[in-house]
C-alpha cells in the first residue's frame, strides 16, 4: 500500500512539473516571438520585477477566473442582465489639433503588451502577482487601493515625486501635468517634479499606456504611448501608481455588474 501510495505520488509530481513546463514553455514562445523593441520595453517596464515570471502567473489567474465565471454562469444561466452602453460617450469633444486617444486596453493590445501586464495596463511585482494567486478573493481586502505585507512603504504619503525622460513629447508632459493637478485638487497628495527623488516615477513615451502598482521603491515606470496623451489616460495610469486597482476589480463588484462571460475576449 506505501509503495502504491509513493507510486501515485511521483506521478502527481510528474503531472505538475510536465505542466509546469509546458507552460513555461508557451510563455517563453511568446515573449520570443515578439519584436526586439517590444522585448527591451517589456523588460525596461519589469526592471523590477520578472517579465516571464508575473506573465506565467497571470495566464494560470486567468484560466482560473474563466473556470470560475464560466461556473458560475452555467449554475445561473437566466441571471438577468442589465443594458450597458458598449462606449461611454465624451462629455466634452477633444480640442483641435489635439492628439487622437483610444483606449487603453486596445493601445495595449495592438502593441502586444496587454498579455504581459494585470488587466492590460499593471505592471505587476513578483510579491504582487504571487498574492493575487494565493488569495485572489480577498486581495484588497475591500479596499481599493494596493495594501500588502509591505506596507506602509507601497504608498507614497503626502508627496509624489516624478520627472520626465526625454522621451516624453509635449503632448505627454502636458497630459501628465494637468492629471497630476487633477489629483492635487482632488486629494491631498503632492506631485512634485524631481528626477533625484529617492522613490521617483519616471514618465516617458513607451509603445503602450501602463503603470506599476503602489510605490515600488526606487524608480518606476509610468509609460503614455501614442493614443494616450490625455489628461484622463494620465490620470489613470498616475492612480494606478498611487495604488488604485480597476474599479470591476472591487470586492462587491457584483452587486453592481454582470459579467457576460460570451463578450470576454
Amino acid at each position: 500500500m506505501m509503495l502504491q501510495n509513493v507510486h501515485h505520488a511521483i506521478q502527481l509530481l510528474l503531472l505538475i512539473l510536465l505542466s509546469s513546463t509546458v507552460l513555461s514553455t508557451e510563455t517563453d514562445d511568446m515573449f520570443s516571438d515578439l519584436p526586439d523593441a517590444r522585448k527591451k520595453e517589456l523588460l525596461e517596464a519589469y526592471s523590477k520585477s520578472d517579465v516571464l515570471i508575473v506573465h506565467q502567473k497571470l495566464a494560470d489567474l486567468r484560466r482560473k477566473w474563466m473556470e470560475k465565471l464560466r461556473s458560475k454562469d452555467a449554475a445561473d444561466p437566466q441571471q438577468p442582465r442589465r443594458r450597458v452602453p458598449n462606449r461611454i460617450q465624451l462629455e466634452i469633444p477633444p480640442e483641435e489639433g489635439s492628439p487622437t486617444v483610444f483606449p487603453i486596453h486596445e493601445i495595449n493590445r495592438n502593441a502586444n503588451l496587454s498579455e504581459f501586464m494585470y488587466q492590460a495596463d499593471m505592471v505587476l511585482t513578483i510579491s504582487q502577482a504571487e498574492q493575487l494567486g494565493n488569495n485572489n478573493e480577498d486581495f484588497r481586502a475591500k479596499r481599493q487601493a494596493y495594501r500588502d505585507i509591505f506596507y506602509p512603504n507601497t504608498i507614497w504619503g503626502r508627496t509624489v515625486f516624478y520627472f520626465f525622460d526625454q522621451s516624453a513629447t509635449s503632448d505627454v508632459r502636458a497630459a501628465l501635468s494637468a492629471a497630476a493637478q487633477f489629483w492635487q485638487q482632488n486629494t491631498c497628495i503632492t506631485f512634485t517634479e524631481d528626477s533625484t527623488a529617492l522613490n521617483r516615477i519616471r514618465v516617458f513615451k513607451g509603445d503602450g499606456c501602463y503603470s506599476y502598482v503602489g510605490k515600488i521603491g526606487g524608480q518606476q515606470d509610468l509609460s503614455l504611448g501614442s493614443g494616450c496623451e490625455s489628461v484622463g489616460t494620465a490620470a489613470h495610469e498616475l492612480g494606478h501608481a498611487l495604488g488604485f486597482f480597476h474599479s470591476q476589480s472591487r470586492f462587491d463588484r457584483d452587486s453592481a455588474i454582470d459579467i457576460v462571460v460570451a463578450n470576454i475576449q
